[in-house]
């Protein structure tokens, strides 16, 4: 393999005064990525990701090039020139990443090293695309004052990457559990309630928490990650590696947007109801779900915030519709999903900045609701989770948003999840609703939480 990318770069060698990073490729035969993960070493790998709707999969090892910044105002441009400097390039050439839900930090030291966002491309990367499963590694070649100088660096550079040990791994035994001050979130949304029910011009708000778990020793975060994601359920799946201790990882049903094939494609996602152990039981959860008030609600607030965005985005008016219902592993919610065709390209920054954060995640209407939170939500920093995470290729992109997640940080996995609230929400039930959402994860990690405490 590594010869054959070696006789890419010597066809590229004349072009080496080229700036621009180059991806080599080339094809390989099927791998199981689930196993590649149980083997990389961690200190080398880089992001994981894996869509929901096509089989485009990928393992990247380190990064050949990596853009952060703090605000993101500074994100905005960059995603349409990350977009325009590969539009000549291979479909499969694809800029990987994601950003914060804000700016705002709370001076919680869970996310440091703190930044908005963080976009990258690995230095070798492992993908399947359209039923074929490909080798690459990104370079410059303008690094390099000679072609045996290239070779030499990339050799090293794969063998280095591409050494890979099955390691044994056990499911680690928890010290702790720190499921955060219930008292202090039962009084926020309380004081959310209260404000809802007032002449406030919100009408919904999204409140978040998380629980920490501490393991009994240091255990491998790619390994936790990877129990989360053999979880059988369509949803986009993702690791990215923040920095040496701390690896951001989860399994979301919700896309934000994508643009495929000259199409624009949304969906708004609210209201949550657990899966039954029985059809019957199933039925009568996913009924209850569709006959309740406060659901269908949440969902109008999010279903009127994105397709008057889309509008703006696309031109095209959207029809109101009864919701259907997406139906995951453990968990049931309703669904909106929209497409259209475009005519004109649609900037990335544009999308972005319209539709993140959606009323899903923050509440309606956006602005008051962002503000509310951000003065009210004091207690946790959310950091990248309900941010945005996706990928950015030539000509299309997956943005989604970044829900059932958790980071692994040292010794400790915190685990995020948030409800929406109404004027007609009840604390103790939104307050459930939170917990159910975050066991569900926990679950995918062990089957029987309780005894390994």
């Amino acid at each position: 393999m590594i010869d054959a990318l070696l006789k890419q770069i010597e066809s590229h060698w004349p072009n080496r005064l080229s700036k621009k990073i180059t991806r080599f490729e080339v094809k390989i035969p099927s791998i199981d990525f689930s196993e590649l993960l149980s083997q990389v070493n961690p200190d080398y790998f880089s992001v994981y990701w894996k869509d929901r709707d096509s089989d485009y999969e990928c393992l990247g090892m380190e990064t050949a090039v990596t853009h952060t910044g703090k605000s993101l105002e500074t994100l905005y441009p960059l995603l349409d020139n990350l977009q325009e400097s590969i539009r000549n390039e291979s479909s499969r050439y694809r800029f990987l990443g994601g950003n914060r839900f804000n700016e705002n930090s709370h001076n919680d030291t869970t996310w440091e090293p703190i930044y908005a966002y963080r976009y990258l491309l690995p230095r070798l990367e492992y993908s399947r695309h359209e039923g074929s499963y490909y080798m690459a590694i990104y370079c410059q070649l303008s690094n390099f004052n000679t072609l045996d100088e290239a070779h030499s660096f990339l050799k090293q550079e794969y063998q280095r990457l591409s050494h890979y040990q099955k390691t044994h791994n056990d499911i680690p035994l928890i010290r702790s559990i720190d499921k955060g001050n219930k008292d202090l979130l039962i009084q926020t949304i309380e004081t959310a309630i209260s404000e809802l029910q007032s002449n406030s011009p919100i009408q919904k708000v999204v409140l978040a928490s998380k629980h920490s778990l501490e393991f009994e020793e240091p255990t491998n975060p790619l390994y936790l990650a990877s129990l989360l994601l053999k979880a059988k359920q369509s949803v986009f799946r993702y690791i990215f590696k923040l920095s040496n201790q701390h690896f951001f990882f989860g399994a979301s049903p919700e896309s934000l947007f994508s643009i495929k094939n000259d199409h624009f494609y949304s969906e708004s996602i609210a209201g949550t109801r657990a899966r039954g152990y029985t059809d019957h039981q199933d039925k009568d959860l996913e009924n209850d779900l569709l006959q309740s008030e406060k659901d269908i609600i949440e969902h109008r607030h999010v279903h009127t915030m994105i397709t008057t965005q889309l509008e703006r985005l696309t031109g095209k008016i959207f029809e109101t519709k009864s919701p259907t219902v997406l139906k995951l592993a453990k968990l049931q919610h309703l669904l909106f999903q929209y497409s259209c065709p475009i005519h004109t390209a649609v900037p990335i920054s544009l999308a972005l900045k319209l539709l993140h954060p959606t009323p899903a995640i923050v509440g309606y209407p956006q602005t008051e609701s962002q503000a509310w939170v951000n003065q009210h939500e004091q207690y946790i920093d959310r950091g990248l989770y309900s941010g945005c995470v996706g990928w950015i290729s030539p000509n299309n992109c997956q943005m989604t948003v970044s829900i059932r997640s958790m980071l692994y940080k040292k010794n400790f996995l915190h685990v995020f999840a948030g409800a929406g609230i109404i004027n007609s929400s009840n604390p103790e039930e939104e307050y459930n609703e939170i917990q159910l959402k975050i066991n569900s994860l926990i679950s995918d990690l062990y089957q029987n939480l309780e005894a390994r405490i």
